[in-house]
C-alpha cells in the first residue's frame, strides 16, 4: 500500500522513497514505538504489527514482510507469498474455532481453509484447497502456515485435521 509520512525532522527523515511492503496494521506498532511504548505492554502480544519507526527515521531498512496475520474473536488467518508454490502463489490460510460465519456462535469445532488468492487465483475464496481432490498436496503448505498463527489456534487446527 502507498504510505506517506510527515513529521518533525527528528522523527521523519524527508526525501526518501522506500520499496519495502507495509501494512495498515503496522501503524499501531509504529505509533507505540514513537511514543516510547512496546507492543507487548500495549496488549498486542501475538499481533504481527511491525514498527516502521526505523524506516521513518532513516535508521533501519527493515526487510520485506514474510507474512501477515490477522484475526478477530474466533478466527485467525495468515497470508503469505510462497515462492515454491505455483510460481509464487499468494496463499491465505484461515483457522476458525466454532461457527466461522458467526463470530459469536458456539465454539465447538475447529475448521481450516486454504485459498490461493493472488492475481488469477481464487480471490473470492470459493475453492478451499484443503477440501478438493488435491488436498494431500496442500497439507504440508497448510502446516507451514498454521505454525504462524497464535499457539491456541495452531494447536487447535492441527489436532482437528491431523491425518
Amino acid at each position: 500500500m502507498p504510505f506517506a509520512c510527515r513529521g518533525p525532522p527528528h522523527l521523519v527523515r524527508g526525501g526518501r522513497r522506500l520499496t519495502q511492503p507495509v501494512a495498515t496494521m503496522d501503524l499501531a506498532a509504529t505509533w507505540l514505538e514513537l511514543a516510547g511504548l512496546s507492543t507487548d505492554a500495549a496488549g498486542m502480544t501475538g499481533v504481527t504489527s511491525r514498527s516502521l519507526a526505523g524506516l521513518i527515521k532513516g535508521t533501519s531498512d527493515t526487510g520485506p514482510r514474510d507474512y501477515v496475520s490477522s484475526g478477530l474473536l474466533n478466527w485467525r488467518m495468515v497470508v503469505q507469498r510462497r515462492n515454491a508454490t505455483r510460481n509464487g502463489a499468494l496463499l491465505k490460510y484461515v483457522c476458525c474455532h466454532g461457527a466461522c460465519t458467526d463470530p459469536f456462535g458456539p465454539k465447538t469445532r475447529w475448521t481450516e481453509s486454504l485459498f490461493e488468492v493472488g492475481a488469477g487465483g481464487d480471490w473470492k475464496e470459493m475453492s478451499n484447497l484443503l477440501r478438493d481432490e488435491d488436498r494431500a498436496k496442500w497439507l504440508s503448505t497448510a502446516a507451514d502456515l498454521r505454525v504462524l498463527l497464535p499457539p491456541a489456534f495452531a494447536s487447535g487446527c492441527r489436532s482437528a485435521h491431523a491425518e
